[in-house]
């Protein structure tokens, strides 16, 4: 696991191997599956980084790549539909 902090000690990003389960009996979405190629990107985020931190982050380093995104604060109803429409605009598809 590679990672470093893109906001120095509020946010920190991880680049993690692993192999791919090939299952039959349950889904995994591809975005955090086969497409993966075995390489998932995390980001934690400290209460205080807002979705646009995290959104620029994404945006600049791998807006293409399938992220966890692991963040210390409670989301209120705007803020996750804000959340769901931006990233969808990054990606095609939140989730």
């Amino acid at each position: 696991m590679l990672g470093r902090e893109a906001v120095p000690g509020r946010l920190r990003q991880l680049s993690m191997q692993f192999e791919v389960p090939h299952v039959s009996d349950w889904f995994l979405p591809p975005a955090f599956g086969s497409e993966t190629e075995g390489r998932l990107r995390l980001l934690a985020a400290r209460e205080e980084v807002t979705t646009d931190q995290i959104l620029r982050t994404i945006g600049t380093e791998a807006p293409d790549d399938a992220w966890i995104v692991v963040q210390f604060r409670r989301l209120g109803e705007e803020g996750r539909r804000t959340l769901a429409r931006r990233c969808a605009t990054m990606r095609g598809a939140c989730w």
